[in-house]
């Protein structure tokens, strides 16, 4: 064998190991359902979400610690959660995210989408857009490091 095939082969073999641990690395597979699935708030959890698209106070990356069905901590994260006015108050829980697709899907919003964790049903990506015709009204989430 020659040493451009040699190489060619090393650097295959490097490629076919780093997908297959990169494959076992990500969390549990989410499963998109039309409806959330039976998961229940419990009384104290945390989670990471990303909160992104529109105009709204609660945009950026935060840490968030929920008790008894109200957001008790919320971290910063990123500079634009940082910069956001968001306070608790704006925070939602996942209950609150679950609700807010919910509800979207019930007053026919034009996209509503969510995915929901495989192992427990907590969401863990949820996008709504309202109106197709109206312009920042978009919410878009995702949770990431849930614990409860």
């Amino acid at each position: 064998m020659n040493r451009r095939n040699s190489r060619r082969e090393a650097t295959l073999t490097v490629l076919a190991a780093f997908g297959v641990l990169t494959a076992c690395a990500q969390d549990t597979p989410a499963r998109s359902e039309g409806t959330a699935p039976g998961w229940q708030e419990t009384a104290g959890y945390s989670f990471t979400v990303e909160s992104r698209c529109g105009e709204r106070g609660f945009l950026g990356t935060y840490r968030v610690g929920v008790e008894n069905g109200r957001v008790r901590q919320l971290k910063p994260l990123d500079e634009a959660a940082r910069v956001s006015a968001a306070g608790r108050q704006d925070a939602p829980t996942l209950a609150g995210i679950v609700q807010e697709y919910e509800q979207a899907r019930a007053d026919g919003a034009h996209r509503a989408e969510a995915e929901f964790d495989n192992e427990n049903g907590h969401p863990v990506s949820v996008s709504i857009d309202p109106d197709r015709n109206a312009v920042d009204e978009e919410s878009c989430y995702t949770i990431t490091d849930y614990t409860g």
